[in-house]
Parts: structure tokens; C-alpha cells; sequence
């Protein structure tokens, strides 16, 4: 039940917020699209490595989509 709140709430958003017309399982099917991916390179210290997380590339409609719910992670 909890589940089937949050992904109406979630579709009620993207409706009122980016005049979405697709469906509930559309918009999850969407978002499940997203993806994140971390990058690292190696430096000069053998311990240390930089990691760099990254979004994959993502259409415009999407990337609005994302960003008003909120499901974009907030990469540093």
C-alpha cells in the first residue's frame, strides 16, 4: 500500500509540475532509465585514488522530469 502512495504522489508531481501524460508505470520506467557511474583515476599516490560520480547522458524531458522529482543524486 505504501508503495502504490508513493508512486501516485510521484506521478501527481510530474503531472502538475511538468504536464506529464504518461502513465505511473511510464514514469517509473523513465526514471529506472537513470543511471549513475563512478570514474576513477588513479593519481600519483598508490592508495589514493579520485573518484568522480557522473550521470550517463539523458534526453531533455527527462532530465526536467528528474530534476522537479527530486531523482537526480546530487553529485559532488
Amino acid at each position: 500500500m505504501t508503495a502504490y502512495l508513493l508512486v501516485t504522489l510521484l506521478h501527481r508531481r510530474a503531472r502538475l509540475k511538468t504536464a506529464y501524460e504518461g502513465g505511473s508505470r511510464s514514469l517509473l520506467a523513465e526514471l529506472a532509465e537513470l543511471r549513475r557511474c563512478r570514474l576513477i583515476d588513479m593519481t600519483s599516490r598508490p592508495a589514493r585514488p579520485r573518484v568522480h560520480l557522473q550521470i550517463e547522458d539523458i534526453g531533455a524531458d527527462q532530465k526536467t522530469l528528474a530534476t522537479v522529482l527530486g531523482a537526480l543524486p546530487t553529485i559532488v
